[in-house]
C-alpha cells in the first residue's frame, strides 16, 4: 500500500492526554475518522474530504497536512509540533 508521507510529521495532544504523532495522509485520515472526538466541525469535515482527496491523487499531500493542522486546532488539540517544509525552523540534530 502506497502512503503519502508529510513533509514534518505533526505532533499533538489534547488536555492532559498523550502525544500522538501523525506523518502521512492514510494515518491522518484514520486518526480524523476513528479517533476524533465525538463534537466534529468544519474543518474536521474539510480535512476528511481532503484527506480522501489525496489518497486518490486529486489533492496535494502539503493540502492534506494544512487541513489536518485546521481541523485539529478547531477541536482544540494542542499542538506541540507542525514543522513543514514551508517553515524550515527546525531544531538542530544532536550528533
Amino acid at each position: 500500500m502506497m502512503t503519502h508521507p508529510f513533509v514534518g510529521a505533526v505532533l499533538f495532544a489534547r488536555g492532559m492526554g498523550v502525544a500522538s504523532h501523525v506523518g502521512n495522509t492514510e494515518a491522518a485520515l484514520y486518526y480524523l475518522e476513528n479517533k476524533w472526538p465525538d463534537r466534529k466541525g468544519t474543518r474536521h469535515d474539510r480535512a476528511r474530504r481532503i484527506c480522501k482527496r489525496t489518497i486518490a491523487g486529486e489533492a496535494t499531500i502539503q493540502e492534506a497536512r494544512d487541513a489536518f493542522v485546521q481541523a485539529l486546532a478547531e477541536a482544540q488539540f494542542d499542538l506541540l509540533d507542525t514543522t513543514s517544509s514551508q517553515n524550515p525552523r527546525r531544531r538542530p540534530r544532536n550528533h
